[in-house]
């Protein structure tokens, strides 16, 4: 965070959620933030009693808002955490952490699929979700605990919410795991058209949400010209509607759910 404003004494322990966050702004969401902000408020209360930990956090709260009111610090990472405090009391802060603490103890169920040679997942365990997120070639897939019955809203995943879509749905079955795959056509924000499958799936183990979308690859301002001919090749065998999902699909037969402990 280049030229940034230091932090008052009292909250210095907030630095690494703003060091975490200055470069990537636009990544800072409900769903990024709230776990490592918890973690850092939970080391800042440890030892103290309830009544203790709620005064100093009140006290932390009221000098961070002082320190955001300056003009300086208007984009500054920590408006989040002032947002945080707005709809979150410390007593319900400390009640949070209390409850995080002990999920913490409880084995997470973690999904596992063999994947290809030098293809790492990106994994969320600090996050207490056992998922992962893989990029491969132009397409990247999200494979997550489901629950079936929670998965679904008038025949089709939560995440095709749209109506106005095309959503079909079909039976199938890798080895044991079994489920349905459902595809939407869309049409992304230029008016193309673009494919998006979701498959709800019984594994050994439980039940996972498996979705694959299309990214494409960005373009490196530093690529010489024999690089962007190879990305112009690339894309040309890969567009939003007309991608292969079978290699993806012939690795669904390895998915299976374990517990891991914590």
């Amino acid at each position: 965070m280049a030229q940034s404003e230091p932090l008052p004494e009292r909250l210095q322990y907030l630095q690494p959620f703003r060091k975490k966050f200055a470069s990537c702004p636009d990544d800072l969401n409900e769903d990024t933030g709230y776990t490592p902000l918890l973690e850092l408020l939970q080391k800042r209360i440890a030892g103290n009693s309830d009544e203790a930990a709620e005064k100093l956090l009140e006290q932390d709260i009221a000098e961070l808002q002082k320190w955001l009111a300056e003009p300086k610090q208007i984009n500054d990472p920590l408006h989040f955490v002032a947002g945080v405090v707005l709809i979150a009391s410390p007593a319900d802060l400390i009640k949070q952490i209390k409850e995080e603490a002990e999920e913490q103890k409880n084995p997470l169920p973690w999904v596992e699929m063999d994947l290809w040679p030098k293809v790492k997942p990106k994994r969320y365990e600090k996050e207490r979700d056992g998922g992962m997120l893989v990029k491969w070639k132009g397409l990247w897939f999200t494979v997550s605990v489901a629950n079936p019955e929670k998965a679904l809203k008038n025949g089709r995943p939560l995440h095709f919410w749209d109506l106005k879509n095309e959503v079909t749905s079909t039976p199938v079955q890798f080895g044991e795991v079994t489920g349905t795959r459902y595809v939407e056509i869309s049409q992304n924000n230029v008016g193309k058209l673009r494919k998006e499958i979701i498959y709800i799936l019984a594994v050994p183990g439980g039940h996972v949400n498996v979705s694959i979308s299309f990214i494409g690859k960005k373009v490196n301002p530093r690529w010489d010209e024999a690089k962007l001919e190879k990305w112009r090749q690339e894309q040309a065998k890969l567009d939003p509607l007309n991608w292969d999902e079978k290699p993806i699909e012939s690795l669904f037969h390895t998915l299976r759910i374990v517990l891991k402990q914590p």
